[in-house]
């Protein structure tokens, strides 16, 4: 499990455009009518508790109530009393459903679920041990409060809250000392080139990026330098760790056979050994993999989304992450976050109705959207499938070269040609075996790294997207109207949007794992 840096309430810089957090509290079971008091307090325990794991982010407490429901308007009760304080938006309760609404639906629309109830004499087909088993497998994180004390406990597997809320904070805790200035270049970048466009095409016109906030191409410029961070220590730590388990072995042979007076050398290899793992544990427990990974993720949908603003290919609500794959979950953090972003964009500047632009107009439009993204993504894809797959092929013969000369090697040995000849200039013997042990280690971290970088799959993949990205290139360059265009980018996102699905599943399960020992951990 990730630890996270918590710091004491009072927003810095840096988290003044922070990702807000609506908490939906979902409620079951049946308090204790005779003490409310002590339940309320119970709840404001539960607040409590979220407020700690909110401490970086903007937030707010929603209560999911249905008419006639005891435990759901409890909650709702508390929240309202609880105190607005820094970074926390005065809670409310909102109304769903009907007095019929099921302990299902809550666990549905909730993102924490408060049940009162007492755990250990929920068994068998009781009603609410159904519900809380749903919850459950639906990954809600589940607080308890005792009807008899009103005593507050967590469920077990309380991970699902640092999954979901606990990796949000996490995000907006991340601190870039430089985001000021990769902002203001990025932004100048672009307003430079929408303006390169537009006059080249129009004398005058409107701005193409007035449909952007500020906030969302600084969330964007945000997470792709965060996501850049990240897969650099993931990948550097990666080939640190094949690098010291081959370098474990090297001296672990060459001790004994060529430096048999001094053992000490062996302390090389015990230091070895640890320092492989302290990276391990540094990876693991500062979740380099997973942010990498989840950062990528967000910074690419955000991307999509500047360009389906500026090209109006949406104006309502997006929701282009709400979809269950496997790449995320439908309630997760990265949804949160998009959600939120997406939706403090108004409809300022949008023409999703398609009403007609000048054709010098529309013709800046769809050269400046295609220079910045589905002309440079697709020129992207094709440079980086050409390099992935060169550096595939010279991982793999500088492999099969290691192994040639390890056959090469035992060869000799084996056979003694050489002892003869040499026995008077080296104990050959001793150098051949110490290159049959040696060589295949290395050989062995080489492929090791190269499948922890992915070249082939990777290339393969980058393939695939140039081939289905040039024929939407050709869309959008040809679109005849705004309508058309809309089409065709809301068609260039749906492309992109399962690349990146993909793409975070393949990695999601290949995080390091210790390269030695019986179980490969």
């Amino acid at each position: 499990m990730e630890e996270y840096p918590r710091h004491p309430k009072g927003f810095t810089e840096n988290q003044q455009a922070a990702v807000h957090a609506v908490v939906h509290l979902g409620a079951t079971g049946s308090p204790d009518t005779a003490s409310t008091g002590s339940a309320s307090a119970a709840v404001h325990e539960v607040l409590r508790k979220l407020d700690g794991v909110l401490l970086n982010t903007p937030h707010k407490f929603v209560a999911l109530t249905w008419a006639g429901e005891g435990a759901g308007r409890l909650v709702a009760d508390a929240v309202r009393d609880w105190p607005a304080s820094d970074g926390v938006e005065k809670g409310k309760a909102l109304e769903r459903g009907n007095g019929g609404e099921s302990g299902i639906h809550v666990a549905d629309h909730c993102d924490v679920m408060i049940v009162f109830g007492d755990r250990s004499r929920l068994k068998g087909p009781d009603p609410l041990a159904n519900v809380i088993d749903y919850a459950r497998r639906a990954g809600r994180p589940i607080f308890w409060i005792s009807p008899g004390n009103s005593r507050m406990a967590e469920d077990d597997h309380q991970e699902r809250l640092d999954e979901g809320l606990g990796y949000l904070d996490c995000y907006n805790s991340e601190q870039l000392g430089d985001l000021d200035e990769r902002f203001k270049k990025e932004s100048n970048r672009l307003r430079a080139h929408a303006r390169q466009a537009q006059s080249a095409n129009a004398d005058s016109g409107p701005d193409f990026l007035t449909a952007v906030s500020d906030n969302l191409l600084r969330q964007f410029v945000r997470a792709d330098a965060l996501a850049v961070r990240y897969q650099s220590r993931h990948m550097w730590s990666g080939a640190a760790v094949y690098g010291l388990a081959a370098v474990a072995v090297a001296i672990a042979a060459i001790q004994p056979l060529v430096f048999p007076q001094f053992p000490q050398i062996l302390w090389a290899e015990v230091a070895s050994i640890i320092s492989v793992i302290c990276i391990l544990v540094a990876s693991s427990r500062c979740g380099w993999h997973r942010k990498w990974i989840d950062y990528r993720f967000l910074a690419e949908r955000l991307r999509a989304a500047i360009f389906l603003r500026v090209g109006s290919a949406h104006c309502h609500p997006l929701e282009p992450l709400a979809q269950p794959y496997l790449a995320h979950r439908p309630n997760g953090w990265m949804v949160v976050a998009f959600s939120w972003l997406w939706g403090s964009l108004g409809e300022t500047g949008c023409n999703e109705a398609g009403e007609d632009l000048p054709a010098v107009v529309q013709a800046g439009l769809k050269e400046f959207i295609l220079d910045e993204w589905i002309e440079r993504q697709r020129i992207w894809f094709e440079d980086e499938s050409t390099k992935q797959r060169r550096q595939h092929r010279r991982m793999e013969y500088l492999g099969l070269g290691l192994f040639g000369l390890t056959f090469v090697a035992a060869g000799f040995h084996a056979t003694g040609i050489l002892d003869v000849l040499l026995s008077n200039v080296i104990h050959l013997p001793s150098i051949l075996a110490l290159l049959a042990i040696v060589l295949p280690a290395i050989g062995a971290a080489l492929a090791g790294f190269r499948i922890h970088k992915e070249y082939a799959r990777n290339a393969d993949r980058y393939a695939e997207m140039v081939r289905a990205l040039t024929p939407i290139e050709e869309k959008v360059r040809n679109a005849p109207d705004p309508g058309t265009l809309a089409e065709a980018l809301r068609e260039a996102n749906d492309i992109m949007l399962r690349e990146n699905q993909n793409w975070r599943i393949d990695f999601r399960f290949q995080n390091l794992r210790i390269p030695w020992g019986p179980s490969g951990v």
